[in-house]
């Protein structure tokens, strides 16, 4: 049995210590506004827009090589419109489904985009494209698994959770950086 105090998790077993909750949180300031990253001792566990101006009012620089890779993204990212950054995430939570739409988003080249249906096909389950626009909408990596590049089959935004006005900025940012 294992007891969380002071920050520590304390295993009575075999009297070892460790950190309990090594999250670490930061700011990234971008054209579309504060992008939030979390990061733990396993990898990145989130990416997301911050709505709220008053959030990470003082967040601390990237010190570990998790938070300094992840930031090293999105600064490649907002300045070329890609990034050659491989960022180590921590995938706790998601289903081994969300994994493989995530991966088949992963290859969608920046500028270009795909459609749901697409995405079903690659990942091997046709009929799956309501599912994938699912996992999509529980993507927790913003930008680094680029949801925003998935359209409707007949061309439309769709949904994106920051809202469909950062979907377009990306796609015509990507699109631009591309040529």
């Amino acid at each position: 049995q294992k007891s969380i105090r002071g920050g520590y998790i304390k295993n009575p077993k075999n009297r070892t210590r460790r950190r309990a909750f090594d999250i670490r949180v930061f700011a990234y300031l971008s054209p579309v506004g504060r992008i939030g990253v979390v990061t733990g001792p396993r990898g990145v566990i989130a990416i997301g827009y911050v709505k709220k101006k008053q959030a990470f009012v003082k967040t601390p620089p990237p010190r570990g090589p998790i938070e300094k890779a992840a930031h090293k993204f999105l600064k490649e990212y907002f300045r070329s419109g890609r990034s050659r950054t491989k960022l180590r995430l921590d995938l706790i939570g998601i289903t081994s489904f969300e994994k493989s739409v995530y991966r088949a988003l992963l290859r969608i080249p920046p500028g270009q985009v795909r459609t749901y249906k697409e995405i079903a096909r690659k990942i091997k389950k046709p009929g799956a494209s309501r599912a994938v626009g699912s996992a999509l909408h529980k993507n927790p990596f913003l930008i680094y698994v680029p949801c925003h590049r998935v359209l409707c089959s007949d061309g439309k935004l769709g949904g994106f959770g920051p809202g469909l006005w950062m979907k377009k900025w990306l796609l015509t940012w990507e699109a631009k950086k591309r040529v």
